[in-house]
């Protein structure tokens, strides 16, 4: 009976951590790795939120935070311009990403999250 009522506690306690984790606080950091130390224009929206636009000189960064949302996930695309044509990316995938601290490398082939680099989204 006491093993039982302690795996009930540890239970609900796992619960409570995991949906907490799930509601958490998020910040995404975009990281200008541009080569030719070439300014970025990064534009980052969500279905309820627009950021602005922000001009990220080369090595700086523009971090956001948010919280995540408990039902339909998170999610936040970003367009990105330099010298040349508009590329965008989901910067934050609620259902891809598992991270509090979301750091990415900006290049010209593409985004990259720590050592996976990704395509530029199709428009």
């Amino acid at each position: 009976m006491i093993f039982l009522l302690k795996l009930l506690i540890v239970s609900s306690m796992m619960r409570m951590w995991v949906s907490a984790k799930a509601i958490g606080r998020v910040d995404v950091s975009i990281n200008n790795y541009l080569q030719n130390k070439l300014d970025l224009t990064v534009h980052c929206k969500s279905a309820n939120d627009d950021l602005g636009e922000h001009i990220v000189p080369y090595l700086k960064n523009y971090t956001f935070t948010f919280k995540k949302r408990f039902f339909q996930g998170t999610l936040f695309f970003c367009s990105f311009q330099w010298n040349g044509p508009l590329h965008w990316f989901d910067i934050y995938d609620q259902s891809r990403d598992d991270c509090d601290d979301c750091l990415w490398e900006i290049t010209e082939t593409g985004p990259c999250f720590y050592s996976q680099c990704y395509e530029w989204n199709k428009s």
